[in-house]
């Protein structure tokens, strides 16, 4: 019955979040009066009676309306009878039928880029989502619409060299500032993801499964240079920095660009880490310059989090067994109240110092300057600072360590021993 009930919950909460997202959504729809795509007024005739609407936002609003009044039937029904409302939620690929009938009624208009940009942003069906998304680029490339959708649609696409195409196409050949400055800003986040999804592949292989084959090939096969990827940051900065994009939130593009440039120059690897001076959890001030020389292992983690403690065991076998050698493990500690922290280490026996990333918890300054979003996260540099690696520690991370200790002189083994099975009796 208690899973149940959080079955029930985690619904709710999920109805909420979409039907907030939905609201933003159609919000921004425009109600201005069609327009073809050379911008000449369709037939008056047509808009007589509707001169300031769009017939794709008053659609969007009735499946909005209609989404709300579900939620507010789910959110006050009987616990006996969710089951059955939950059944009854409004359906989107219903409407994306709808929005397709009038993309199609109104072909090159405003009208059919709303159309093409709600299936683009809610439907679930990759074919839809995918036709929608290439309408907007190869007949609304000039449309605020496709520069909303392409900033909204971050969270939730996963890239491909398809969307990176689009995107490079839109950047190039468009002539609305806005869509041109959503291009470069989604083309930059795109690469971001794509790093990402590669390093957590690389250290996690089954979830390889969860991504199609134009995903998995994309991401993995990702190898876009520094140059290029800091090229486009400095374009966004020069020539789109007073433009506004609308994804629900205010997008502060000098903001991200600085964010991105410091990442590139500061936090890639092959680049000398930045150094941080911070009290660790006994409250101590040290430096992570105070550890040049050595092959320094930075592992950020916290008490709340699982994986982070999943990994204590391999970390204790590290610290012992290249105790003689010119190694180093550094934590970044991100509980909230740091006695949580200190109480974790004296129970997990971890003797190695942590820095304290401050009551901010998660957002605290070190994470914030090291752009950690999340966790456990590892970088691994040598002697001079340099990194070599970043990611999620594992297989990878050891032979980093390997590796810097050879080219220093000291060769080690970092294979752990197999668990002896216990003997029959």
């Amino acid at each position: 019955m208690r899973n149940q009930w959080l079955v029930y919950l985690f619904c709710l909460v999920l109805a909420v979040c979409e039907a907030h997202k939905r609201a933003a959504f159609a919000a921004e729809q425009p109600s201005a009066s069609p327009k073809t795509s050379e911008g000449q007024a369709v037939d008056e005739k047509a808009t007589t009676d509707k001169a300031t609407e769009n017939p794709a936002a008053e659609l969007a609003d009735a499946h909005l309306k209609l989404a709300l009044a579900w939620q507010i039937e789910y959110r006050d029904a009987k616990k006996e009878d969710k089951a059955a409302i939950m059944k009854q939620r409004p359906s989107y690929s219903e409407y994306s039928i709808k929005f397709k009938e009038l993309a199609d009624a109104h072909p090159g208009t405003e009208i059919a880029a709303s159309a093409h940009a709600w299936i683009a942003y809610n439907t679930s069906d990759k074919v839809d989502k995918a036709a929608s998304m290439q309408a907007l680029v190869d007949h609304h490339a000039d449309s605020e619409e496709l520069a909303k959708v392409m900033v909204r649609l971050i969270p939730y696409r996963v890239p491909t060299k398809t969307y990176e195409v689009q995107l490079k196409s839109l950047a190039e050949r468009s002539s609305s500032q806005s869509v041109k400055a959503a291009a470069i800003y989604t083309l930059l986040k795109t690469y971001d993801r794509a790093r990402s999804l590669r390093e957590n592949v690389e250290t996690a292989p089954d979830t390889l499964k969860r991504y199609s084959e134009a995903e998995s090939n994309y991401f993995r096969n990702f190898a876009v240079k520094d140059s290029e990827i800091e090229a486009l940051y400095k374009t966004l900065a020069e020539d789109y920095s007073d433009v506004v994009l609308k994804s629900g939130q205010h997008v502060n593009i000098s903001k991200f660009v600085e964010d991105g440039l410091f990442k590139i120059q500061h936090l890639s690897v092959g680049r000398i880490a930045p150094d941080i001076v911070a009290e660790d959890i006994e409250e101590h001030e040290f430096k992570l310059s105070d550890y040049r020389g050595k092959v320094v292992m930075i592992a950020f983690w916290g008490s709340w989090c699982k994986p982070c403690r999943a990994m204590f065991p391999h970390e204790r076998y590290l610290v012992e067994k290249l105790a003689d050698k010119p190694f180093a493990l550094i934590g970044v500690n991100s509980d909230k109240d740091v006695a949580e922290a200190r109480k974790t280490a004296k129970e997990e026996n971890l003797t190695w110092r942590s820095f304290w990333n401050g009551k901010a918890a998660t957002r605290g300054q070190i994470s914030n300057k090291w752009q950690v979003q999340s966790w456990p996260t590892t970088f691994i540099l040598d002697a001079e600072g340099r990194i070599h690696y970043v990611g999620r520690g594992g297989d990878k991370a050891d032979a980093t360590i390997v590796k810097l200790l050879a080219v220093m002189g000291h060769d080690v083994d970092l294979s752990e021993p197999a668990e002896e099975s216990e003997s029959a009796e």
